[in-house]
């Protein structure tokens, strides 16, 4: 409000234009899955890049304004012109990848954020992006050396903080849980930090492993933990990350009733995460959910033989997270499930599409293959 009745007393003075349009955004509902404030961001600032293409302050947060999934694509041109505007900044350098990462062009991605670390070789949120992008392509090899690049900086690092913590916890989940390589997920350490928003993601990815690889007992014991790791975050107003921290219990419960044949209850506990978390904007130190919630509920659709209301949800997952490797590899199931062979194919070639440049090691790509050669 502050910075709106500067621009009413001063309507010629750009950077307070700059600054009101950068509080729209900072003040904007966390739960506003509409995005009025942000839109009303943008607006002004698209008006300001006419009369300064340059300015970098406007390219920056006309990104941020863009970084949601209905809006992302409107991001690409500011996207394509941070990155060369401020080079010397290496915030400049990666903070185009918000926009690629949203719209699933990973390739841009990758480099967008390799970019960055040649001036901050300690951006562990830089190589978070990059891991996210590289799984997505099935190059699985190169996100363990990327997550063996941050370990390396780590280990010389004098102080953490969020955007390190919760980096480093996520990069190691996602090597687990986007091969759907649950063992490995149920064995995944856990790295104690001042941070419990990032404990929480090693919880939920060992819960989600144990819950379906049949070791009830111990996903029960991660959503212990999780309950404490949710009544430290409601202790210290951290409401936001103690509601994510709701939904991954949520969702290794939905697991585990599964596992003891409870399915209805385990439709509901995964249909109330995937809500909750679309209900909610994400935060800047985790601008790539985890595993989207949507696209574990269909996971679990699927599993449960309703392949067509996996199909639905699969698709929403898709729609909110382009050209994803899993929502991709989804789809082709449950089209295959419900006898639309040839949605099946569609997405199945898709698949050994997005992972050309892959380890070819997944054996869903292995299934594509053999799916599309007998068409």
């Amino acid at each position: 409000e502050a910075t709106r009745q500067l621009t009413e007393k001063y309507p010629d003075d750009y950077e307070a234009w700059v600054f009101y349009a950068l509080n729209l955004q900072a003040s904007a509902p966390k739960n506003d899955i509409k995005y009025k404030q942000q839109q009303q961001s943008t607006q002004i600032l698209e008006t300001l890049l006419l009369k300064n293409p340059e300015h970098p302050g406007v390219v920056h947060f006309l990104i941020h304004g863009y970084d949601y999934p209905p809006l992302a694509d409107k991001g690409i041109a500011a996207a394509r012109r941070y990155g060369k505007l401020a080079p010397a900044a290496p915030h400049a350098r990666h903070m185009p990848s918000h926009i690629y990462s949203m719209v699933g062009l990973w390739e841009d991605s990758i480099a967008s954020n390799e970019h960055s670390l040649q001036v901050r070789p300690d951006y562990y949120h830089a190589m978070d992006f990059i891991v996210y992008a590289q799984l997505q392509l099935a190059q699985d090899a190169k996100a363990q050396a990327t997550l063996q690049r941050a370990r390396d900086v780590a280990a010389k690092a004098t102080a953490t903080d969020l955007g390190m913590n919760t980096a480093m916890s996520a990069m190691p989940a996602r090597i687990v849980l986007e091969r759907g390589d649950w063992k490995g997920a149920a064995a995944l350490p856990v790295t104690p930090t001042n941070s419990p928003m990032a404990e929480s993601l090693s919880r939920f990815a060992r819960g989600l492993g144990m819950a379906r690889t049949g070791n009830v007992a111990g996903a029960k014991a991660e959503v212990a933990e999780m309950q404490k790791l949710r009544a430290t975050l409601e202790k210290t107003n951290n409401s936001y990350w103690a509601d994510r921290t709701e939904e991954q219990m949520l969702s290794v419960l939905g697991w585990v009733a599964l596992a003891e044949g409870n399915k209805e209850q385990a439709e509901r506990f995964m249909r109330t995460a995937a809500d909750n978390e679309d209900g909610s904007v994400k935060h800047v130190a985790m601008e790539n959910r985890l595993y989207p919630l949507r696209e574990l509920y269909a996971d679990l659709l699927l599993e449960m033989g309703q392949a067509a209301p996996a199909l639905r949800e699969y698709e929403a997952a898709l729609k909110a997270y382009p050209n994803r490797y899993r929502s991709i590899y989804g789809i082709a199931r449950a089209a295959d499930a419900t006898g639309d062979k040839q949605k099946a194919a569609q997405f199945y070639t898709r698949l050994t599409a997005l992972a050309k440049t892959g380890d070819g090691t997944r054996p869903e790509l292995a299934q594509a293959r053999s799916y599309v050669a007998q068409r």
